[in-house]
């Protein structure tokens, strides 16, 4: 993994924010992507009824 390739000045604290940062911004990308997803589904749905 590139964690273990990261310089040796890097301290656990720094590792715990880019973690932090890193699961707080995916998260929010498949919250932003499942939302749109289901609003475009859902368009789909109601334009096509029969699919």
């Amino acid at each position: 993994m590139w964690l273990y390739a990261a310089p040796k000045f890097l301290t656990k604290d720094m590792y715990g924010r880019i973690y932090r940062l890193v699961a707080w911004f995916v998260f929010w990308m498949l919250s932003a992507l499942t939302a749109f997803s289901r609003s475009r589904l859902s368009n789909l749905g109601n334009a096509w009824p029969s699919m």
